[in-house]
This record gives structure tokens, C-alpha cells and sequence, in this order.
């Protein structure tokens, strides 16, 4: 039976067991108990304890880690600012007004004042404080999906009101099963989902997200109180198809979904292999949770309708169309008193829930004339030659025009390879030509194999925009498309797609084409050099070796590792059948 939750300003205060399990982790999956999470807070209280209260960065990896680093700041009366990634870049500029930086990467440069999650924390037996509901206890960064990133901060009561409503309407069904997450906890999803309600309600987390789909079907199989999965719509898309996911099916108690919809084919597929459909949850980091849905098969046209969460109160704007809430879980001076507007068109259906009809704030102007994006992305994916597209309005002179980003389907890949991204353009601008006046055709393309997505599977503004601003070299990309990432202490390891059009790939070879050695060593020094923020100028590349080759839409891993000292990196890309490329990169000791 699970234990009754706990609200998460008493979790030191009311005595939980100290061998109940807090996180499963490693290869032995060996646990860490709720003993191991008060030794760890109070090394981290003593530490701080003595500085001046307000705002902490926080990033952390594990799960536990991050579970102990908020507790800490919480007892000492301050608050955490939740870096979205562990980037030298991101966290020197949110270091700027802060207190200090605490991780458990080693790895963090000096120019940081970081106090760090030690792994053998000793012993400090402290007496706990309660926390009060009122406590501001978090600031998160939203995911900039359609707009520069901007910090909304959470109380202690905001994040403990949308638990208790979440444990009360799916708790009964998920009892004392573990949870296995493939989203990060640095947004509100992930850290709400993987970390804060199952700490709350005693059930044992994974310390790390899994990254590939047969890691979920391993850690749900070996989960012996069943499982809980956490996921995001493009993580659970490749779920869905991968092949062992319907022998994984009976260790799933529930399976949840947010930052997008999920399309009804997966949601169909996951029903079918593992006995139900996902839950979707509706919200914005701003609003918390909104709603939920369950597209199960079973309920028609039904599938697509929200259900608001008791709490929650919706209206809609009638001038602008767009969906009003009213929630003890929204982040707004007054909020469950006052309506918060959120950009998102709805439809009211009589029976109180509603149905999503796009982003009002994605209607841009060009040449004087309004372009619905949603619209125009959604004729574009009716074409044959498109599975899917991302259009934005970019600066060009003398006028703005539109960019599309496109994913090109089997028949898009033909029409690309016989006429070049020429002809492309032209198909899908004579598919376009009748419903839209010219000046808002697109005007600038790029082909990828999959739109740029964050850990929760949203599009951001800022990932478009860098992708249609890069030079658009002579037969195509540099680059290949980042599917996943999973970084910790000192490594980073992608999942990418070669494309179609990789530039590389242009003579090299006629008829037979395959990614030079050169474009591979590039990317990982691109890994070194962006967010593993190494400086040094390489010394010499050693242990190099070439075992197999890759072609155009390959998927393969890439991991980038530090070993021993900070001047040694090996890596490696590869795939479930085998291994494509090794080596060892020796950075100079001067940056």
C-alpha cells in the first residue's frame, strides 16, 4: 500500500521511514532511501545555511540530487532558479543575480561559485523546519515556444495544490508502481511528474531519464510494482514503434504525455501494445496543469476533448477566441481569484470540457497582410511530399517573409533527390498558390528529417530561427538532426539522423553516398565546443578508428565522455547493430 502523500513543506518534518525507497539508479538498481536524501540535505544546509537569503541556481542531473538541492534552499528560507540545461553559457547568465550555483557536475568551471552534490555527503543531523505554503520556492524558465524565455515563479503551495489533485484522481491507479521518466525534471512537466509527486507520495523514481525506447521497456519489465511512465509526445511516437514495446505492456500502470498533442496513431499504437492510451496532461508552465484527455480508440470523435481538472475553472475570450483560466495552480499575483489569459484558441464543448484550435499569437504580418502560421503549416502537411511542417516570420529586406522548415516524406526524399530543393519549393508553393496571396508564400526552406525539439518535444522560436538563419550551404545541412540528448557530469550523448541533403555527402560518393570521417570527428568537437563548453584548442586525436559506415537516415548515438583529467575526451557513434566511429580528443592543458 502506498503511504498517505505528504506535502512537500513537511517532508523532513514528518518522520517517513528512513529505509523507504526515494530513487531507483544504476545498473544493480540499487535504491536510495529517504535516509540517504536527509544526509544529503543536511550536508548541503550546513553549507549554505550561513549565506544570505534569495535565489540559488539549481541544476542537477540525477534526480535525487535535484531532490536534495531543492530541499536544502528551502530550508535555509530560499528559493531556487531551475537552469533548463547545464550549459556554461545558461548558468553563468542566471548566475549573475544569484546567490551561487549548486550541481552535482563536476565538471562547472571555476569562474562559477558552485557548491556541489557530494556523493558521500556524511553525516548532519539537523532539525527541520516546516515550510510554509506561501514560501516562494521555485523560478523556471518557460520553454520559449513561441516567444523568448521568461522566469514564473512557483509557491510552495501552487506546486503542493496541483500534486494533491493529481494523487487523488490517478493515485488510486498507480499505487506503489515505480516512475520511469524520459523527460528532464528542469522543466515543470518532468519535475513535477518524475521528481516532486512521486517524492511527495513515496513511490521510487529513476535517478536518470531514459533515452531510448528499449531503456523504458527494460525499466518498466524489471519494475516489480508495476510502472508509471512519464513521457513526452515525440519520446512516446518512437515508443510506440519500437519492437519490444508490447512485451513491456504488462508491467504499465499508466503512461502520461504532455508539452504537445500526441497524434491519435501513437496514442492507438500504445493502447494496443500496452493495454491503454496515454493520459495527456494540458498546461502551460505559467497555468500548470489545465486539463486531461485519454485518446482511446474506444470514444470516437470524443478522443480529442479536454477535461478540465476539478480545481480548474475555463471560459473563453470571445473576441480573440482564446481559453481564460482560473487556478490555485496558475502562477499570477490573486490567481485563483483573478481569470489568466493563455494564447490558445478553444472550442467550448456543452458538456463543460473544450477542444483546441491553435495559437492565436501565431498570427504574423507580412506585406501588410495577417498569416495564420497554423494554418499554413497545416496545408503544407497536406501535400504528399510533407509529413510535417514548422513555418516563422523571418527579417528579410526590403520585407519580412515567411520560412518553412519541413519534414519531407518517402515521396518528398524522391522528388528531392531527382530535382534537388529546387523542385521541392516549387511543388509546395503551386500546393500553396491557390489559397494564399504571394506575398506570404514562404520564401525560405530547409528540408530536415525532424523539426528541432526540446526534451519535451516542444518547437521552440529560438531552434527555428537558428535553423533557417544558418547559411544554407550547397547540398544542404552540416549538420545532422538531434532526436535526443542526455547529458550528466562530464558526458553528453545524442541521437541523430543523417539528412537526405547533409552537405557532406556531395561527392562523397556518387551512387553510394556515406558521411566522410572528417563530418563525424566534426560533430563531436562540435559537442565539445557547445554544450560541454570545452575552450582548449586540441592537442591530437588518438585511438581513431573508422569500423563502419554511415548513410543518409541513419540514426546513431553519439557520446562524448571526459576521462581521467580534464584534457581527455573519448568518444564513440554507434547503434544497436554496431559501431561506427571511436577516439580519444586530447585538449591542451591553455585555453
Amino acid at each position: 500500500m502506498t503511504p498517505a502523500r505528504i506535502p512537500l513543506g513537511r517532508l523532513l518534518t514528518a518522520s517517513r521511514a528512513k529505509d523507504h525507497p526515494v530513487t531507483i539508479r544504476g545498473a544493480d538498481d540499487s535504491p536510495r532511501t529517504f535516509g540517504d536524501l536527509e544526509r544529503h540535505v543536511g550536508s548541503l544546509v550546513v553549507r549554505i545555511r550561513d549565506e544570505p537569503r534569495g535565489r540559488w541556481v539549481v541544476h542537477a542531473q540525477g534526480a535525487f540530487e535535484m531532490a536534495a538541492a531543492l530541499l536544502s534552499v528551502w530550508q535555509v528560507g530560499s528559493s531556487a532558479l531551475v537552469a533548463p540545461n547545464a550549459r556554461p553559457d545558461t548558468l553563468a547568465a542566471l548566475a549573475g543575480d544569484a546567490i551561487g550555483t549548486i550541481s552535482d557536475d563536476a565538471a562547472l568551471g571555476e569562474s562559477l561559485d558552485v557548491v556541489r552534490v557530494r556523493d558521500d555527503p556524511g553525516a548532519a543531523a539537523l532539525d527541520w523546519r516546516e515550510i510554509p505554503p506561501a514560501h516562494g520556492a521555485l523560478e523556471l524558465l518557460t520553454s520559449g515556444t513561441t516567444s523568448a524565455r521568461k522566469r514564473i515563479g512557483k509557491a510552495l503551495g501552487q506546486l503542493d495544490a496541483e500534486l494533491e489533485a493529481h494523487e487523488r484522481f490517478f493515485g488510486p491507479q498507480l499505487g506503489r508502481a515505480e516512475i520511469v521518466s524520459t523527460v528532464s525534471h528542469q522543466h515543470l512537466y518532468g519535475l513535477l511528474f518524475e521528481l516532486l509527486w512521486p517524492l511527495s507520495a513515496g513511490r521510487a523514481f529513476h535517478d536518470t531519464p531514459c533515452l531510448h525506447p528499449s531503456e523504458v521497456c527494460a525499466r518498466v519489465a524489471a519494475a516489480s510494482d508495476g510502472a508509471v511512465v512519464v513521457g513526452a509526445p515525440v519520446h512516446l511516437q518512437r515508443l510506440a514503434e519500437h519492437r519490444g514495446v508490447a512485451e513491456a505492456g504488462p508491467g504499465v500502470r499508466e503512461i502520461f504525455s504532455s508539452g504537445g498533442p500526441l497524434d491519435p496513431a501513437s496514442a492507438d499504437a500504445l493502447e494496443a501494445a500496452m493495454g491503454r492510451a496515454p493520459v495527456e496532461i494540458y498546461g502551460s508552465t505559467e497555468t500548470g496543469g489545465i486539463a486531461w484527455r485519454r485518446q482511446s480508440a474506444s470514444l470516437g470523435a470524443e478522443r480529442l476533448r479536454w477535461t478540465p481538472f476539478d480545481a480548474v475553472e475555463i471560459a473563453r475570450d470571445d473576441a480573440g477566441e482564446t481559453l481564460r483560466v482560473r487556478s490555485p495552480f496558475a502562477s499570477a499575483p490573486g490567481s485563483v481569484d483573478r481569470w489568466v489569459e493563455t494564447s490558445d484558441r478553444v472550442e467550448l464543448c456543452d458538456d463543460g470540457r473544450f477542444l483546441l484550435r491553435g495559437r492565436a499569437d501565431r498570427v504574423v504580418k507580412v506585406g501588410e497582410k495577417p498569416v495564420s502560421l497554423p494554418d499554413l503549416e497545416s496545408q503544407l502537411g497536406d501535400h504528399p511530399a510533407v509529413v510535417e511542417a514548422a513555418c516563422l516570420r523571418v527579417d528579410r529586406k526590403p520585407v519580412p517573409r515567411i520560412a518553412a522548415v519541413v519534414v519531407l516524406s518517402a515521396e518528398g526524399h524522391a522528388l528531392l533527390e531527382r530535382g534537388g530543393r529546387s523542385a521541392v519549393a516549387d511543388a509546395l508553393l503551386r500546393h500553396l498558390g491557390g489559397s494564399w496571396d504571394r506575398v506570404v508564400l514562404p520564401r525560405v526552406w530547409r528540408y530536415v528529417d525532424r523539426l528541432p525539439r526540446d526534451p519535451l518535444g516542444k518547437l521552440s522560436v529560438a531552434a527555428l530561427a537558428e535553423l533557417v538563419e544558418a547559411p544554407a550551404t550547397r547540398g544542404g545541412p552540416r549538420s545532422p538532426e538531434i532526436l535526443d540528448e542526455a547529458a550528466g557530469p562530464g558526458f553528453l550523448e545524442r541521437e541523430v539522423r543523417v539528412p537526405a541533403d547533409l552537405a557532406h555527402l556531395l561527392g562523397h560518393f556518387p551512387g553510394h553516398p556515406v558521411v566522410p570521417g572528417v563530418a563525424q570527428i566534426g560533430w563531436v568537437v562540435a559537442i565539445l565546443r557547445g554544450p560541454l563548453g570545452v575552450a582548449s584548442p586540441i592537442d591530437h586525436i588518438d585511438a581513431l578508428k573508422f569500423n563502419h559506415v554511415i548513410r543518409p537516415g541513419d540514426r546513431v548515438r553519439i557520446r562524448v565522455e571526459r576521462k581521467g583529467d580534464a584534457q581527455r575526451w573519448v568518444f564513440r557513434l554507434w547503434s544497436d547493430a554496431q559501431v561506427f566511429s571511436s577516439g580519444r580528443i586530447v585538449v591542451s592543458e591553455e585555453a
